[in-house]
């Protein structure tokens, strides 16, 4: 993207991207075997950051106020739950449609799914993944879908198919939040099997991935994340 810039704190208004990555056209297996990888290292810290949740900061508040629905939220790879106390924060300030926030979480740790029911309760939270969303939730719409540091361990080519996925389960107004690491190319996190890379995301590589079902609305990078927030074409 021209004149893109990685400046920590950087926000930005995104438009007018060139597609750099090719579009592929075949059909894509994603690999069942590094899913279970990366699910038992999940497992393994369940706990950790458990006591230390997200909180709502202005960029956050920002994305969480486009919604115009009943404020139904998504989360795929949501762990332990450390985002809910965003959206209860969002939901407590709020004076209008957000009084009536709901939650749904997906996640395919089960020890952290057994954190997040433990600390959170009156919330829905299915081991599963989010390829499959439109099984799991033939009927119910979301206004809302979030992807914090989720897509990194998928490629360019399986994240959009993700969100092709997700696509299925959003209203038309729905909006969306995603953060990767920002950069190019692959890195190995040292507490995962060598064979077990995680993906850096540019401004490029984003676009791809939202393709032609939805657009972006805004971004920054902050602390080495690209933080995109999107809405539904």
């Amino acid at each position: 993207m021209r004149g893109f810039d990685s400046r920590p704190g950087l926000k930005l208004t995104l438009g007018g991207w060139s597609r750099i990555v090719p579009e592929e056209k075949e059909a894509l297996m994603i690999n069942t075997d590094r899913v279970a990888v990366i699910s038992e290292h999940y497992d393994q810290f369940a706990l950790r950051d458990a006591e230390s949740p997200h909180w709502l900061d202005s960029f956050t508040y920002g994305v969480l106020t486009n919604m115009t629905g009943a404020c139904a939220i998504l989360e795929i790879g949501c762990g332990n739950g450390r985002a809910i106390p965003v959206f209860e924060q969002f939901r407590d300030r709020s004076t209008n449609h957000a009084r009536n926030l709901t939650y749904t979480g997906i996640d395919c740790s089960k020890k952290s799914l057994d954190v997040a029911r433990k600390l959170y309760h009156g919330y829905s939270f299915i081991e599963g993944d989010g390829f499959r969303v439109s099984e799991y939730f033939p009927e119910q719409r979301f206004d809302m879908v979030w992807l914090g540091a989720v897509l990194m361990i998928y490629s360019p080519k399986e994240a959009r198919l993700l969100l092709q996925e997700v696509r299925k389960v959003l209203t038309n107004e729905a909006v969306g939040f995603v953060s990767v690491p920002y950069g190019e190319g692959t890195y190995h996190p040292p507490t995962l099997p060598e064979n077990v890379q995680y993906h850096r995301y540019n401004a490029d590589a984003m676009e791809y991935i939202l393709g032609d079902l939805y657009e972006p609305i805004e971004a920054r990078v902050s602390g080495g994340m690209l933080l995109v927030t999107f809405r539904v074409k």
